[in-house]
């Protein structure tokens, strides 16, 4: 019995140089370094890949249906950071081509339009009620709706996206509706009934209002509900959208009926006849009523022409129709996503070789446009139907960022008619750039 200790995988060049293949009758052995030449190679040559006009290897990550874009980017970025500490010398990893910067930039500027929002929504709810005390109120409701609007939407397994942020933003408006009700509605009865008590308003306000309120909010749900409903692709797209902007509604009215009459009985007071505005509002307040004056004179000029009104009317309705007919239609709009993907096809049956000529000539023409970042190519790859395919090539390019690229012609589509343009002067090959899809899997 012998104990031998053998060698597991080999690990480098040198490795399989030291090979032995024969031993001669004189003793001298015979290694594989003596009758090949060894080098590291790949385990295929029917396709190549090339990032920036280097040699690369590439590593696709999909998303799988439900999961989440950004998650997949952290976790990925986690592990390729991991497995780059034991990369040999002078290898090195890159992303050229990563669609989640769109998302992450575009919920970003989401979120910057919702605080937009939410400053604007407050100003103006200040101006026109003239004091701080009810646009505080009025403010309340804003966070409230937003917190139970987020609680619903984790409850119903929603992710915070496009749809549900600007959902969120449309609903911003629309939730201090029935709040600047209960908050006008409470201090015009308390400067109308000086005799009433704090309560004895709040609960003859409210019962004002009650029925406004739900009335305003199942009429707002009926026009968004349905939208959920619908079957099919679009239905699925906006169902998120249509309700979170329900929830949001529901959630305000159910504070304008709670905290907000409790908010109103503590921080409204009754109006001092000695203390006037402030001379600002006063000025805002003249300009509403010059206003208001103008659209009733108008109201009443339009009520003599009544039959003139309608005739108008139909008119505009005709003008609508023709005009919807004539407009071009689509799915989704096109974008700027940051990134944009070609494809070039020679005669069936070209060489590998042929293809990468051209696959070079490419890659000099994008690399020569400004605005672009990053460039991977590959030759052997149909991307059309996803197969190996020696006469086919596919490329993925990656733009600067959207801050850099400000100036006319530097926006994606314009970029895309440029590398279309330079490379019609390529005969051998069909090159043909185009942008990404609004949704991914889903064109206009």
């Amino acid at each position: 019995q012998f104990t031998l200790t053998t060698r597991g995988q080999l690990r480098d060049v040198k490795e399989f140089e030291d090979i032995v293949i024969k031993r001669l009758d004189d003793g001298t052995l015979v290694y594989m370094r003596d009758v090949a030449t060894i080098e590291l190679g790949a385990e295929k040559y029917d396709w190549n890949a090339r990032v920036n006009q280097k040699p690369a290897a590439t590593v696709g990550i999909y998303q799988l249906p439900g999961a989440n874009a950004l998650d997949i980017k952290k976790r990925a970025v986690e592990k390729m950071e991991e497995l780059s500490r034991r990369f040999p010398e002078g290898l090195e990893y890159s992303i050229p081509y990563d669609t989640t910067l769109f998302v992450d930039v575009a919920i970003q500027n989401v979120v910057q339009n919702l605080i937009i929002a939410v400053g604007l929504v407050i100003l103006i709810v200040f101006i026109f009620l003239g004091s701080w005390r009810p646009t505080i109120i009025a403010s309340v409701a804003i966070p409230v709706a937003l917190v139970g609007t987020f609680g619903i939407m984790l409850a119903a397994g929603f992710s915070i996206n496009f749809l549900t942020l600007f959902g969120l933003i449309l609903a911003i408006g629309i939730v201090v509706d029935d709040v600047i009700l209960v908050v006008e509605n409470v201090e015009r009865i308390m400067n109308e009934e000086p005799d009433l008590t704090i309560p004895q308003v709040v609960k003859q306000a409210m019962l004002q209002l009650i029925g406004p309120i739900i009335a305003t909010t199942l009429v707002l749900v009926a026009v968004f509900v349905p939208v959920s409903m619908m079957p099919g692709l679009t239905g699925s797209v906006y169902r998120q959208f249509a309700l979170t902007i329900s929830f949001a509604v529901m959630i305000s009215s159910l504070n304008a009926m709670t905290l907000s009459p409790a908010l109103s009985a503590i921080v409204i007071r009754r109006f001092d006849e000695g203390k006037g505005k402030f001379i600002i509002f006063r000025y805002f307040d003249k300009f509403f009523d010059w206003l208001t004056k103008g659209y009733t004179a108008l109201v009443r000029f339009l009520i003599k022409v009544r039959y003139l009104v309608v005739l108008v009317f139909i008119v505009l309705l005709v003008a609508t129709w023709w005009m919807f007919k004539v407009t071009p239609t689509g799915f989704v709009p096109e974008e700027d996503k940051g990134a944009f993907m070609l494809m070039f096809n020679l005669k069936p049956g070209t060489a590998l070789s042929q293809t990468s000529r051209v696959r070079a000539e490419v890659e000099e023409i994008i690399t020569g446009i400004d605005g672009v970042k990053d460039l991977l190519v590959i030759d052997g790859y149909n991307l059309l139907s996803s197969t190996l395919d020696s006469s086919a090539g596919a490329g993925f390019v990656s733009l600067t960022h959207w801050s850099e690229r400000t100036a006319p012609g530097m926006d994606a589509e314009s970029i895309i008619k440029k590398v279309n343009a330079q490379s019609a002067a390529i005969s051998d090959a069909n090159v043909v750039a185009f942008n990404l899809p609004g949704i991914p899997g889903i064109g206009t």
